[in-house]
């Protein structure tokens, strides 16, 4: 039973791999989504979004250097990186993106006035959650 339970390395590490790309790029988005924030109400930071802005930042470093050691540890494991299967996630993957910012956009056609500025950052953040939720969702059984 307890077999059973054991990862096999290579899974682990494509998992860990994957969830670690998945918080990188969600840290940079709660980074992006509060400097728009800020963007919007205009002012000197408050001491919450400072916090959670420096929480995301040093979470997204740690995330690089964890995807970074998954992506070491696959190498030394010979692990197949990059298959027809990955290029089918990421492909998958970037359409969901682009549908998130197009979601994203759609109160911007409804004359919703925010910063040019604070616009992009939204957009970009969308992007980055939208494309690492679905490569994590769709290498969930690899």
């Amino acid at each position: 039973m307890f077999a059973a339970m054991v990862m096999d390395p290579r899974r682990r590490a494509h998992r860990v791999f994957d969830t670690a790309v998945f918080l990188w790029g969600t840290a940079g988005a709660v980074t992006l989504v509060i400097g728009a924030v800020q963007d919007i109400r205009g002012g000197a930071w408050p001491l919450p979004l400072d916090v959670v802005n420096g929480v995301a930042v040093c979470v997204a470093v740690l995330a690089l250097a964890v995807a970074g050691a998954a992506w070491l540890r696959l190498r030394s494991l010979r692990a197949v990186v990059e298959d027809e299967r990955t290029r089918e996630t990421h492909l998958r993957s970037s359409t969901a993106a682009l549908l998130g910012t197009l979601a994203v956009q759609l109160p911007f056609f409804f004359h919703v006035s925010v910063p040019s500025v604070a616009q992009a950052k939204l957009t970009v953040a969308a992007a980055l959650t939208v494309y690492g939720a679905t490569r994590w969702w769709l290498n969930r059984d690899a």
